[in-house]
């Protein structure tokens, strides 16, 4: 069940709104909490609700008694690590359930942070509803149990439902407006005859693959941050304007924040970081990214994309920083949007082979005999692209979101009517049948 979905709109989210609010404790709105988001699992996955049940109580009940205990530890990593791969790596295990590569994360870090003494115990409701929180389940954003439990739970108010619902419609509108309407487009020309396709052709897949899996991904995190607002968590942030940056470094640490940082604290410090000399933190790094490119499929063409954002961070790292920042941010920022869109190609094509003809295709100029593009991409697409492209950078956006802080009640008024305005269209786009999956939701 999808966040922009009618069923999830119009009856799920209304249902659990209304009972949660109407519910005077905290703790029952917490029991509410948990079997809301176990039927919101239920729903999405019947199948493998069983199996989701039972990793949730097997990681409670290891992680009661792991403190300190290094054998037990590893049994529940190897257990967790050891179903994730059995799902996405072996042929026959059948399809993966849902939500499996996030909530196997948390099980992983709950886990070592309990071993270690960075997670209390809070009891197996807080538990279950940690790993199982419906805005957060499928797709993250990934968040610590002492955080999830502690700071970010500090219960819903008037002021964290206005933002929840103004960050949820944004999300809504970047995934139905703009990620949705240009999936058909880059899907063609994708599947076009490389062989025949043109130059320009390839280089504008990528390009609009660039705005669509951003404001896909980064329209979810909105929606589940919004909820996560309007039900009293505070998720933690995913991306930062990940186009903006001038560094494939800097790039990482907008892009995705939260897998990033669970990369850094789970497997980056503990083989060492950057404590132990030059080479042994790029060995690290490369670590890192080939596991970033397998945790998201076991098709080479991912491994293929974690090699090739790692070798850049790398490269960085050894020698590439010092001269970058000798020169201007905009050569930087060509550099940087040079090399995403490169790793674009491994992630989308399908496969290893393709990805390599396609940027063949893309440096070595053909004027090609095709459809004329606007059978794949017309104004209207091209229009929505551009729309992305203008809020994909920080400075307009910035410039809105500071009109719109204004106190004054005719531009509290219009935010408003705005806002409406854009729910009303993003619906509209969802029920004439434009809406695809997330993504992430594959991962």
């Amino acid at each position: 069940m999808a966040f922009s979905s009618m069923v999830f709109l119009w009856m799920f989210l209304p249902a659990a709104l209304l009972v949660f609010w109407v519910i005077p404790s905290e703790k029952w709105k917490k029991c509410w909490l948990l079997c809301s988001s176990l039927l919101f699992y239920c729903w999405s996955d019947a199948r493998a609700f069983p199996l989701f049940c039972l990793f949730i109580l097997v990681n409670w009940m290891i992680g009661r008694h792991v403190r300190g205990r290094k054998g037990l530890l590893a049994a529940g990593l190897l257990l967790d690590a050891g179903l994730l791969c059995y799902y996405k790596y072996f042929p026959g295990a059948g399809p993966m359930p849902s939500g499996l590569s996030f909530y196997t994360f948390l099980g992983v870090s709950y886990l070592a942070d309990c071993f270690k003494g960075a997670a209390e115990d809070r009891g197996l409701l807080s538990t279950a509803l940690y790993f199982s929180f419906f805005p957060k389940v499928t797709s993250g954003p990934l968040v610590r149990y002492a955080d999830f439990c502690g700071e970010a739970g500090t219960g819903p108010s008037e002021e964290r439902t206005a933002y929840g619902v103004r960050r949820f419609i944004l999300g809504f509108a970047k995934k139905a407006i703009i990620s949705d309407q240009l999936a058909p487009a880059v899907s063609g020309l994708f599947l076009m005859d490389i062989a025949t396709a043109p130059t320009l052709y390839m280089w504008a897949a990528v390009l609009l693959y660039a705005i669509q899996i951003y404001y896909d991904f980064s329209g979810y995190t909105d929606m589940a941050v919004g909820l996560g607002a309007i039900f009293g968590y505070a998720l933690p942030e995913n991306f930062d304007y990940p186009y903006a940056s001038l560094s494939m470094t800097d790039f990482w640490r907008r892009w995705h924040m939260t897998l990033s940082r669970w990369f850094r604290d789970y497997i980056y410090i503990p083989l060492g970081g950057n404590r132990k000399g030059l080479v042994r933190t790029c060995l690290n790094l490369g670590a890192v990214y080939l596991v970033t490119g397998i945790w998201h499929g076991s098709g080479l063409c991912y491994l293929a994309w974690g090699i090739w954002n790692g070798a850049f961070v790398i490269l960085e790292r050894i020698f590439l920083k010092k001269y970058l920042e000798k020169l201007p941010a905009w050569i930087r920022h060509v550099y940087t949007l040079f090399v995403v869109l490169i790793g674009w190609v491994f992630f989308r094509a399908g496969s290893l082979t393709r990805a390599l003809q396609m940027l063949v295709s893309m440096f070595v100029y053909r004027a090609g005999d095709a459809l004329p593009i606007r059978m794949f991409a017309g104004p209207g697409t091209w229009a929505i692209f551009l729309i992305g492209l203008l809020f994909a950078f920080p400075r307009f956006p910035g410039a809105v979101s500071r009109f719109f802080s204004s106190e004054r009640k005719w531009v509290r008024a219009a935010e408003t009517a705005g806002l409406i305005l854009i729910f009303l269209v993003a619906i509209l786009f969802v029920a004439s049948g434009s809406y695809t999956s997330f993504i992430y939701f594959q991962f």
